[in-house]
């Protein structure tokens, strides 16, 4: 052969860039079966090694497969020194989509790595290609690329017993060593660790990659990298985290994926102090809870332990944010921390339900709700609790005494927060009964968010969480009895309140006045406020609902109408005709309002009405005004609302018993500008029901 070696390298020259693909696949064949037999093509090797190159890319990808392979035998049994030329083709190969053409790539490489002359030189380049056969994406490729590593491993123990004697005699397995895969041999072990710090930066810098497919095989191949380097990677951790965090800030879920498994495989071979030194402190962005919550799947409890408050401190700073994905992936962390903890849970649980109470406050996405759903489901279940609600009963007391000063501090800065709102929804959840047992601890937070100087929007909000409090309570529980109950102070009305009814301009302020009546209103009529002081308070409860009632805001004119009605009923023992003659007018004024409003004033009237009847004022103490209201309410019967006529009715009937000779002549007068006959007959049956009643005690 070696006599047509010249001729035989010429025909191969112009053979492989024929147009035709057979052709270029029986030179590619003809080359692996000759070359290995003949010695002369060493010399000849550098011109058919140059069009192998030349020809490197093809549409086919068999004419590709047997490139490839070519071009390993040829670079063995040619000129080996020319394989720097050769391997970044290589590189791409192993990139190559079809299975076949990454197959034999990776049989080249394990030809080299197991025959090369020079291949200790070129551990570097060969290593962290092949490594990527282990995390191929099909299947049988992985097997092989396995057997074929073990391979390389053994035959690399085998040259370098003596240096290695040691290690294999006593190879003792690492503490919280993955349990979901086996330890790769000594061996294999070796070579990564021997090539790990050079390559590292350049597997690092293909993770700021613009193609996605790049940056995925980036990070199979530091997974790799990280699994047979073990503990040796710690030295390099202040440049691998901040590179994991960075390119999971695509959120890609297959990115994400493989950062999460990179970063499960650190938390088994590095210590919390270093991540928590390099990533926790300085967390701002979700993509380093992403790394965290992998740092955590492999870590061990009793390492964890002693930085567990700064790790609990940085998850609770982290919670308080609306970012959804930053929201996640701290519930993923918590999530973790709560299967980890199992018997030192205690050290972990109130720091978890704080932070899954910030994100529960802020959610706006029902999927993040979910989750918060599912973490304080465990929470429970680990703490052994029957239910969710009993988490806020047993950190309620814990948790208002820490966050009180803070919010009472909040006030002073005219802001509201993201903590405000995190205590908010903390008192709807735990609920009407927690709010009034740990009142006390409640009190000066309220005190301080609710006076005239705190911002508009706090005070709204307050009294609008009062309100959602007590009747979300009294939905869920309608049979709350009056005697578990645990009145509010009576300074409350005083301090929190009276001052919020002050008239000032500007449409939030408005919101907020009629917040703060209905609010009063709703706690009067449940009975949660001790009423001892409403009857000191009278005289400026009525002058201050004597302004309301002539604001514009719809909303709080039916507020002051309900709260005045209910005011009456709860100081009904001292009201006297002057104060009948005080608030009245406030219900008249309503009834020209819009529908609402003037429901809330006829209510209101007929309590005055029942007061004055009741208490058997004097009639000529009160002549004039109870004609009045008769008067105007003998209009609103021929309302065309038939519900404000039967009210109206209602009401003369009871004003009728008081006044009976006025009522019967006004509506014999009124009558006939009626649209309608039907309650004036009404009336006029109850007023000579009434006359009958009358004669009949007076004959008796």
């Amino acid at each position: 052969m070696k006599y047509y070696m010249d001729d035989f390298v010429s025909i191969l020259e112009r053979s492989l860039v024929d147009s035709h693909a057979d052709i270029r696949l029986e030179c590619c064949k003809t080359l692996v079966t000759v070359v290995p037999h003949v010695k002369e093509f060493f010399s000849r090797s550098d011109p058919i090694l140059d069009v192998l190159i030349a020809t490197f890319v093809h549409n086919q990808a068999r004419v590709r497969s047997a490139n490839t392979e070519a071009m390993g035998y040829v670079i063995h049994y040619g000129n080996y020194k020319r394989l720097p030329d050769v391997w970044r083709l290589i590189a791409q190969r192993i990139l190559d989509s079809h299975h076949q053409v990454r197959r034999t790539a990776y049989n080249v490489l394990c030809f080299w790595m197991t025959s090369h002359i020079d291949r200790y030189s070129y551990w570097n380049r060969l290593v962290p290609l092949f490594l990527s056969g282990l995390s191929d994406s099909f299947p049988d490729i992985c097997g092989e690329a396995q057997r074929m590593w073990i391979l390389v491993g053994q035959q690399y123990e085998a040259e370098n017993r003596e240096e290695l004697k040691d290690q294999l005699d006593y190879e003792t397995l690492p503490d919280n060593y993955p349990t979901d895969r086996p330890r790769p041999i000594l061996g294999c072990r070796i070579l990564v660790k021997r090539i790990l710090y050079p390559v590292l930066p350049s597997v690092l810098n293909d993770l700021k990659d613009w193609q996605e497919t790049i940056r995925i095989h980036a990070l199979k191949l530091l997974f790799q990298m990280i699994l047979h380097g073990e503990s040796q990677v710690i030295i390099s951790m202040n440049k691998v985290l901040p590179a994991l965090a960075q390119v999971a800030k695509g959120e890609k879920a297959e990115v994400v994926r493989e950062v999460t498994a990179c970063c499960k495989l650190i938390g088994h071979f590095v210590e919390p102090k270093i991540y928590c030194e390099l990533l926790v402190v300085s967390m701002d962005h979700a993509a380093q809870l992403v790394v965290l919550s992998g740092l955590l799947q492999g870590a061990k409890i009793e390492a964890l332990l002693p930085y567990k408050d700064v790790l609990l401190e940085n998850l609770e700073r982290m919670s308080l944010t609306k970012q959804k994905s930053q929201q996640y992936y701290t519930l993923n962390c918590l999530l973790i921390l709560i299967g980890l903890a199992e018997d030192n849970m205690n050290a972990f649980s109130y720091s978890i339900f704080r932070s899954c109470l910030n994100v529960d406050g802020l959610v706006a996405d029902p999927g993040i709700l979910k989750e918060v759903s599912s973490v304080m489901t465990a929470l429970a279940e680990q703490m052994e609790l029957s239910s969710t609600g009993n988490l806020w009963k047993i950190f309620a007391e814990r948790y208002l005494k820490a966050s009180g000063e803070f919010f009472c501090s909040e006030a002073d800065s005219g802001t509201t927060s993201s903590e405000a709102r995190v205590l908010h929804n903390f008192l709807l959840k735990a609920g009407l009964e927690v709010f009034l047992q740990h009142f006390d601890l409640l009190y000066p937070v309220l005190q301080a968010n609710l006076r005239v100087e705190s911002n508009v929007k706090l005070r709204f909000d307050v009294f609008t969480l009062l309100i959602e409090i007590v009747l979300t309570h009294y939905k869920a529980h309608p049979g709350f009895a009056s005697s578990e109950k645990k009145l509010l102070p009576a300074d409350i009305i005083e301090v929190c309140f009276l001052p919020n009814m002050i008239w000032k301009a500007g449409r939030a302020q408005t919101v907020m006045r009629a917040a703060c009546c209905s609010c009063l209103a709703v706690l009067l009529d449940y009975g949660l406020v001790d009423t001892t002081r409403i009857s000191v308070l009278k005289d400026e409860f009525i002058a201050k609902l004597t302004a309301l009632s002539r604001d514009e805001h719809p909303e709080t004119q039916r507020a002051t109408m309900r709260l005045t009605r209910l005011l009456l009923e709860r100081a009904t023992q001292n009201i006297r005709p002057d104060d009948v003659v005080s608030v009245y007018p406030i219900f008249l004024k309503g009834l020209d309002e819009i529908l609402e409003v003037r429901f809330e004033s006829l209510e209101g009237l007929k309590e005055i009405l029942r007061i004055a009847s009741v208490k058997c004022f004097k009639a000529s103490t009160l002549q004039t005004h109870l004609e009045e209201i008769s008067r105007v309410l003998l209009i609103h019967m021929d309302d065309s609302n038939a519900d404000i006529a039967e009210n109206a009715l209602e009401c003369l009937k009871i004003s009728s018993g008081m006044i009976l000779p006025y009522v019967k002549d006004a509506m014999e007068m009124d009558k006939s500008k009626h649209t309608s006959s039907k309650y004036c007959e009404l009336l006029e049956q109850h007023l000579k029901n009434l006359e009958a009643l009358h004669i009949a005690s007076g004959d008796s």
